[in-house]
């Protein structure tokens, strides 16, 4: 039961957090794993419509952004996919 709590506890702080800031919403790295899936099902209860995902795959298993992608559409969440791998292979090569 303590963990309801802390779920509305979080929950009231980003809702808190978007009156006070006066900001638009909330941007969240999607990864498919269960931390980040966890936050994006926390923050889209505490500001409906007000959460944009992105999904940035990353020289990773294609299984990671199916999973992305799941949490997602789960929660009606809008989101992104930017592949990142060929930004991250140029870097690497520049230093």
């Amino acid at each position: 039961m303590k963990l309801v709590k802390y779920l509305v506890v979080i929950e009231k702080f980003l809702s808190d957090t978007l009156i006070k800031t006066k900001l638009k919403g909330f941007v969240l790295g999607l990864s498919g794993g269960i931390d980040s899936a966890l936050v994006a099902a926390i923050a889209s209860k505490a500001a409906p419509g007000k959460l944009q995902c992105l999904i940035l795959p990353c020289d990773s298993h294609k299984d990671d952004a199916k999973d992305a992608i799941l949490v997602a559409d789960k929660f009606n969440i809008p989101y992104q996919i930017v592949d990142l791998t060929e930004s991250y292979k140029l870097l690497l090569q520049e230093i």
